[in-house]
This record gives structure tokens, C-alpha cells and sequence, in this order.
């Protein structure tokens, strides 16, 4: 291979994001085919799947309007392949690829040495392995948008980095879709839109920044009105859920996990920073959105972080500034190479080690995959369930569901949930994860446990009693003290996680007399277990 054929073709930048949008697509649609989306991603597929459906945006068929999916603008891009026949998942792992993809494609670019296509094109095919087994794809393979949005906060990172007048005015555009794709994309469109208004300022592209921010703001505005009366609420749910933890910054503790394992990216940019300092003001103005991201999550619980896709954002840009600091490092001292290689070695191994985590977290074979798929033949459509584990269970099953942490019902949003709202509700069957509140440890059976009320109440742990206004926990609270009140289910118990054998963190109650014969429900319930009904996602889709 010449070194003219790559400079003249650009090979060293579109080679690279080939392989990544490839091998990520591969694995996205691999996954499928052998395991699960991840619970929480499940929930935003059946509000896709309902608006394809033409229901509106809902959670069950004939349900109200509810925005428990805040990624709207990734769920209306689902909806449309839904709508002429994609699969939705299978829909998801394309857009991805095709993100994580634009994300090499930016590292290449940055990487990029003119001088030596060779090298740059080997640095760009080590970008792209690390784009492919990065948490940002990690959290892709498991169904969230990730990759797609990462893209986007890049793109708009990369433009106030470069800094060059004439593209400067298409930050607010990219800032709309960043708050559209993400309801936290909003933070980091308003914080760069703002440093670019400084940045251009002065210059003759004033005019037409200033036009294009008002286009985009007053559409914002106008969706923002329209998703106020369309839902009858302000914010999306689990903003409120999110929001209700009695804690003292409660996001800081996912930001410095997530720092620490972002080590050798701080080093390899912090290396950059120090051998190319022309590259320390761009670098400054990129990274005032993500870091705004960061400061916003400390005061929000980060629950459903899978992958920590809320930081995924400073992740991209530390991973372009990586890139973007190679040329420099090849150009350096010999230890200086050294050290760099090393965190790129250390980075290569942390990620893959967790990209192989999560590949068999989404393989797991664990009953609940398939419970849902196998009890749905004995749900009518007009049973009512009340749940916690709003995902795979509400996707596969008919009947109309609400969710008891909020992230899908309004009530419980933002009131909470409480004894008169299941009272209230008369739910055919309960769903909860107990979330410590219930001591499951030597319950009798070997993965199902069938117990009185009473001997449920004597299970009761410290947190149980606890005040704590965590949802999460508020909810099996609330649903053990209605089974006490109530006295007309039959109750179970259930081995949850696969790892934790005296685990049973699942709570099931089936009315009695309800629309969900409990007989059928146990019968359902030990398939579930069984090999033979072990099946894929797309197999169960089949």
C-alpha cells in the first residue's frame, strides 16, 4: 500500500470508520441475536413501538400521553424505521454504529499526519478498536442512544475547537438536536452555544450566528410548549424521579467512578496539552460543554447509568483529544512514547475487559429474559399490572402497566407511590425488585418462594423502616404494605440476580380472583427457568 494511494484517497481516515461502523453494527446485531437489550432500554422501545403503531406517545396501547422516553428525537427515529417495518433494536444498533463511526471519523481527522499517512492510518485502526469496545459503545450494545449522541456532542465540540468563523453559526442548530436527542443534551447545547457567541462575537459571522440561534431557539421553544400541553407536565418524569434522593450531590459519586476509569484518556490529552500548546484554547472551549454536563449530573441521582452513559459526552471529547494528541507524541521523546503508549494499553485492556462484562451481562441467561414472553399467553388485554422493572416485562406482556418508581407514571412521578394509589389502581399483578428492603436469604425454594403476607413481613430489613425518599425504595415499601392491607394475593418470591443464589429480589403478587390465574402464573413462572425456553430477542421477536 503507498503511502501516496492513502493521502490522495484519505485511507488513513475513511478506512478506520469503515472498520468501526462494521464491527459495532456486527456486534449490535450479534447481541441481539444471542441475548437481550438491557432492561431500561426496553422502555423506550415500547413508547417507539407504540408511536409506529400510531398510539401516540404512551407506554401501553389506548394509555395517556406520557413522557417517560426522553430521548425524543431517538424515539421518533425508531418510530420511523418501526413504521416501515425495521425492527427497533435492530434499528438502534445501526444508528449507533453509524455514531460511534462519525466519532472515529473525528478522532481520524484529528490524528491525522499528513507527512506520514501510514502511522496515521495504524492510529486510526487502534482508534477504531478502542471506539468499538469503549463504554460509549458499551452502552450502544445495550439499546440506549449513545452512540448516536456522542456523535453530536463531538461534532459540536469539534467546531468550537477548529474555531473557524464560517462553521461557528451551526452550533446552536447542533445544541437543538443535542436537546432533542438528550433531555441533558440541553446543558451542553446552551453551554456552547454561549461560548461560541463569545467566540464570535467580533467577527462577520455575528449576524448569522445570531440568526440561526433564533431559529433554533424559538424551535426549541415551540417543542417545548407542544411536549408541555401535549403531556400536561413541564418536564419529563424521570426528572422528577431523578431528583428525589435527599442526598447531598448524589451524582458524585457515578462522576468519579467514571473518572478513575477515564485515567488514561486524561493522561494522553493532558500529554497533548503539554507538547501542543496552540491546541489549549480550543481544547478549552470544547470541553465547556461536557464539563457543564458533568457539574449538572452531581445534583441528580444517576440511576439507569448503564455503561455511564451520562458521561459518555466527556468521554468523546476526552477520546478526541487522545487522537488528537498522537501526532504530537510520535513526534516526541522516546519516553514520553512510551508513557503514552502505556495508558493506550492500559486503556485497551480496561475497555475490552469491559466491553466483555457487558457482552455477557446482555447474554446472561437469566429468567427473566424470557418469563415475560412465556406468562403472556395468560395475560388478557385488559389486566392491569404495577410494576417496578418497566422494561422487558411491560414490553412482552399485553394488559396496561404503571410504573411504581415514576419513570413512566405521573402519579407516581410525583407524588410517589403510596398504598391508596395501588388501592386505587386494584393492579391483577405486582411486580417489584425489593431493593434491600426485603431479606431473601433462606426462603426455601430453589429459585421460586411462595409465602403468606406474614411470613413476607417478617422479611423486613433496616431499610425497609428507613425514610429514605428514593423511588426505588419508596416503591416495594409501598407495595409490601398494601399486600398486608389487601390480604388477596398470592405472593412469591423469586431468585434474582442469577449470581446471588439467596439473592430473591424479585417480588411477585397475583391477585386472587384477578384477571391472571395465579395456578398459571406459578405454571409460567417455573418454565421460565426451564432451558427449553430460552430464547434470543430476535428469536422471541420470530
Amino acid at each position: 500500500m503507498s503511502q501516496t494511494w492513502i493521502t490522495r484517497r484519505y485511507a488513513d481516515v475513511w478506512l478506520p470508520t469503515a472498520v468501526t461502523f462494521v464491527a459495532a453494527a456486527a456486534i449490535a446485531y450479534w447481541l441481539l441475536a444471542t441475548g437481550h437489550p438491557h432492561e431500561d432500554a426496553y422502555i423506550l422501545y415500547i413508547y417507539a413501538e407504540e408511536l409506529a403503531r400510531g398510539e401516540g406517545i404512551t407506554y401501553f396501547s389506548g394509555g395517556p400521553p406520557i413522557e417517560g422516553a426522553t430521548d425524543f428525537l431517538w424515539m421518533v427515529l425508531l418510530a420511523g424505521f418501526g413504521a416501515i417495518g425495521v425492527d427497533v433494536a435492530v434499528a438502534a444498533g445501526g444508528l449507533n454504529a453509524l455514531g460511534l463511526a462519525v466519532l472515529t471519523l473525528l478522532g481520524s481527522l484529528a490524528a491525522r499526519d499528513r507527512e506520514r499517512p501510514v502511522q496515521s492510518l495504524l492510529i486510526g485502526l487502534v482508534l477504531a478498536m478502542l471506539v468499538t469496545v469503549s463504554p460509549m459503545a458499551a452502552a450502544s450494545y445495550f439499546g440506549f442512544s449513545t452512540g448516536l449522541y456522542v456523535a453530536a456532542t463531538s461534532a459540536c465540540g469539534v467546531l468550537l475547537y477548529r474555531r473557524r468563523t464560517a462553521l461557528l453559526p451551526l452550533v446552536p442548530a447542533v445544541g437543538l438536536l443535542l436537546g432533542l436527542l438528550r433531555p441533558d443534551g440541553v446543558v451542553i447545547g446552551v453551554a456552547y452555544t454561549l461560548t461560541a457567541a463569545v467566540v464570535v462575537f467580533k467577527t462577520p459571522a455575528r449576524n448569522r450566528f445570531l440568526a440561526i440561534g433564533a431559529a433554533s431557539a424559538a424551535i426549541g421553544l415551540v417543542y417545548f410548549a407542544w411536549r408541555a400541553h401535549y403531556f400536561g407536565e413541564w418536564l419529563p418524569l424521570p426528572l422528577y424521579v431523578k431528583g428525589m434522593t435527599g442526598a447531598i450531590l448524589p451524582g458524585l459519586p457515578a462522576n468519579v467512578s467514571w473518572a478513575l476509569g477515564a485515567a488514561p484518556l486524561f493522561a494522553l490529552t493532558g500529554i497533548g496539552l503539554w507538547l501542543a500548546p496552540k491546541m489549549r484554547w480550543g481544547a478549552l472551549l470544547a470541553a465547556v460543554g461536557p464539563v457543564a454536563l458533568l457539574l449538572f449530573l452531581l445534583f441528580g441521582e444517576n440511576t439507569q447509568n448503564a455503561a455511564y452513559r451520562f458521561q459518555a459526552p466527556a468521554t468523546a471529547l476526552l477520546t478526541l483529544g487522545a487522537a488528537a494528541a498522537a501526532p504530537h507524541i510520535r513526534r516526541s521523546h522516546g519516553f514520553v512514547q512510551a508513557a503514552a503508549l502505556l495508558c493506550v494499553a492500559l486503556l485497551g485492556w480496561r475497555w475490552t475487559d469491559y466491553a466483555l462484562n457487558s457482552a455477557r451481562l446482555i447474554r446472561e441467561e437469566v429468567y427473566i429474559n424470557y418469563f415475560p414472553s412465556v406468562l403472556a399467553p395468560d395475560v388478557p388485554e385488559n389486566a392491569t399490572i404495577a410494576l417496578t422493572e418497566a422494561g422487558r416485562f411491560a414490553y412482552w406482556l399485553p394488559g396496561d402497566t404503571y410504573d411504581l418508581v415514576g419513570l413512566n407514571t405521573a402519579a407516581t412521578a410525583k407524588e410517589g407511590p403510596s398504598v391508596d394509589f395501588l388501592t386505587d389502581l386494584e393492579p391483577d399483578l405486582i411486580f417489584v425488585h425489593t431493593a434491600g428492603t426485603l431479606d431473601g436469604a433462606g426462603c426455601g425454594g430453589p429459585v421460586i418462594c411462595a409465602l403468606d403476607v406474614d411470613s413476607l413481613l417478617e422479611r423486613r430489613t433496616e431499610l425497609f423502616r428507613s425514610s429514605s425518599p428514593s423511588r426505588v425504595v419508596q416503591a416495594p415499601i409501598s407495595a409490601v404494605a398494601f399486600l398486608d392491607e389487601a390480604r388477596a394475593y398470592d405472593v412469591f418470591l423469586v431468585q434474582y440476580p442469577a449470581s446471588r443464589p439467596d439473592g430473591f429480589a424479585h417480588l411477585y403478587a397475583v391477585k386472587r380472583g384477578g384477571r391472571i390465574d395465579p395456578s398459571d402464573f406459578r405454571r409460567a413462572l417455573e418454565q421460565s427457568f426451564e432451558p427449553s425456553a430460552r430464547q434470543s430477542y430476535l428469536q422471541l421477536k420470530e
